[in-house]
């Protein structure tokens, strides 16, 4: 091969590998600006979805404050973590946070949460005797709600809602005990009946 076709042909190659180079230069240049826009459109998306679940959480705490049954949030062992304002009253104590569900309540025939969790959910609910604190406005009778939620973690969470029925329970005890009178005043009726007709009582 002659000198000028060496020439050529080396220039055929050095041709080609800056060819070679252009063109991976190119693809890695589109790469970095693909993996820029990926990052910055995930930072975006991230920084939504952050926005979106704070204020959820700010619409869920704020109705939480406005509702009026007492809401707990407690973990397995039942100290709490969170009260809505509503409990901070109930209990009249400003702040509930570490403090224990069993201690507060002090539920008659419970050793622990696990039994206050248990006859929480296998009490009748119309009988309240078992559920009832005494606050400085007198003694409160209350309807014990009680669901456990399960973290990703495996670890839960328990999520309670008291709600006072102090005067549902005082109306049926004034209603049981008018029953009772009238029973009463029914038998002494019937018999004073009896004895003014000259009859014998069996």
């Amino acid at each position: 091969m002659g000198l000028l076709s060496k020439l050529f042909s080396n220039s055929h190659d050095i041709g080609k590998d800056i060819n070679d180079s252009v063109k991976i230069r190119t693809s890695q240049a589109q790469f970095n600006s693909i993996a820029h826009d990926t990052i910055e459109l995930t930072k975006s998306v991230t920084q939504s979805l952050k926005d979106k679940i704070t204020d959820y959480a700010r619409q869920i705490d704020s109705l939480s404050h406005m509702m009026t049954d007492a809401l707990l949030i407690a973990d397995d062992t039942g100290i709490i973590s969170s009260a809505n304002t509503a409990a901070q009253v109930l209990f009249d104590e400003p702040v509930l946070t570490g403090k224990s569900i069993t201690t507060l309540l002090n539920i008659k025939g419970c050793h622990g949460f696990e039994d206050f969790i248990h006859a929480s959910i296998n009490t009748s609910p119309d009988i309240y005797e078992d559920f009832s604190i005494q606050t400085k406005s007198g003694l409160v009778y209350l309807d014990v709600s009680v669901a456990m939620v399960k973290k990703s973690d495996n670890t839960s969470y328990y999520l309670l809602v008291l709600r006072n029925v102090t005067e549902r329970i005082m109306d049926m005890k004034r209603l049981s005990d008018s029953e009772q009178r009238f029973r009463k005043f029914s038998e002494s009726a019937i018999e004073a009946l009896v004895i003014h007709n000259g009859l014998e009582i069996l």
